[in-house]
């Protein structure tokens, strides 16, 4: 299945291959990707990366490219894209029936923050990392013709039914149901209520302000130095045009930490350190970026749609209801329902 052939590395460097590390970081029966660590004769060290999935087209391989130097030009480190010998940044290649596309990019230079031991407390980079939010807003790029994986309203990909939050929200919504019966009234007006707003904030959404983002900012995308300080980033592959204030609120707000934050869920001391932990994440970002008065006005219906069905988030809350952890049942409901209705949510400034 790997294509990744000395053939194919050859394609990018001829003084031949020293040494090669091959990784398959493959997702299910659909997404087939494989990425080959080379170190050439030269001194030449790549990643050099076969892709087969709906996501990974030429088109979008070309977009990466422009937003790695983007990001660069922001004074971001991130490994940059490298063509091949003939000056194709990308070629396809057949493997046991499927095609391929090949492309290659520069070695990360440090260690990315999930690779580090001991590991490194966020508390050291995560500002940093935030800011790259700011600086990319404020000098956007050109905009790109697909989302980011974050994006609403809209698909990700071919395969996408719906976008995301629609799709958690939705599937939460009927594992509540089935799970709290004797709560049905609250979760059928909320379900309602929640998918009426979802509807009548398409038209204010799609006129917010746009930007072309990294998009995947987890601790294996984040490099650090040897005194765990933010050293940049890689891995554009989940990249795309972007709402500002979305992307922003997807990565500023704050991700559970399962069984402390669930016995804690509905605690006031957690509700409000989690919103100023929001707000103040928020306003590193507003350090680099200006929030518009349209953001200011969207955002506190932004806040109600995203925050309660955040992928991190729901990915718990489901994993509760479908191992039937019943002492947390109704947190699970109040806490959701507290984001939806309660929560103070505003852009800071």
């Amino acid at each position: 299945m790997n294509p990744l052939t000395n053939d194919i590395l050859s394609r990018f460097n001829q003084s031949g291959v020293s040494s090669v590390r091959m990784i398959d970081s493959s997702r299910g029966d659909t997404d087939f990707r494989f990425i080959a660590l080379t170190e050439y004769f030269d001194g030449t060290k790549l990643a050099v990366k076969a892709a087969c999935n709906d996501f990974t087209t030429p088109e979008r391989i070309a977009g990466w490219t422009d937003l790695a130097r983007a990001y660069l030009e922001a004074g971001v480190s991130c490994p940059q894209y490298v063509a091949a010998l003939d000056g194709a940044l990308c070629f396809s290649t057949e493997s046991d029936d499927n095609v391929f596309l090949i492309c290659a990019e520069e070695q990360k230079r440090y260690p990315c923050a999930d690779e580090v031991d001991p590991p490194a407390d966020e508390s050291c980079y995560m500002d940093d990392v935030l800011a790259t939010i700011g600086k990319i807003a404020a000098k956007p790029s050109r905009l790109v013709p697909w989302n980011s994986a974050f994006c609403m309203y809209d698909r990700f990909s071919d395969e996408d039914e719906t976008d995301d939050t629609f799709a958690q929200a939705a599937e939460l919504f009927d594992l509540l149901s089935a799970y709290i019966p004797e709560r049905s009234y609250e979760i059928q007006r909320f379900r309602a209520d929640y998918f009426a707003l979802y509807a009548s904030f398409e038209a204010e959404y799609r006129a917010l302000p746009c930007a072309v983002f990294q998009a995947d900012l987890n601790s294996s995308n984040v490099m650090i130095d040897s005194d765990h300080r933010f050293a940049g980033l890689i891995d554009f592959n989940m990249s795309g045009t972007e709402k500002v204030i979305n992307y922003a609120l997807c990565e500023c707000w704050p991700e559970p930490s399962w069984e402390h934050e669930l016995n804690t869920l509905m605690d006031a001391d957690s509700l409000a350190q989690n919103m100023e932990l929001l707000r103040r994440r928020l306003a590193v970002i507003g350090k680099y970026y200006a929030y518009t008065p349209a953001e200011r006005r969207a955002f506190p219906t932004l806040f109600r749609l995203v925050a309660p069905f955040r992928y991190p988030t729901f990915v718990m809350f489901r994993w509760v209801l479908r191992n039937e952890k019943t002492e947390h049942y109704n947190r699970v409901l109040d806490w959701l329902m507290h984001q939806f209705y309660h929560a103070d949510a505003h852009l800071p400034g």
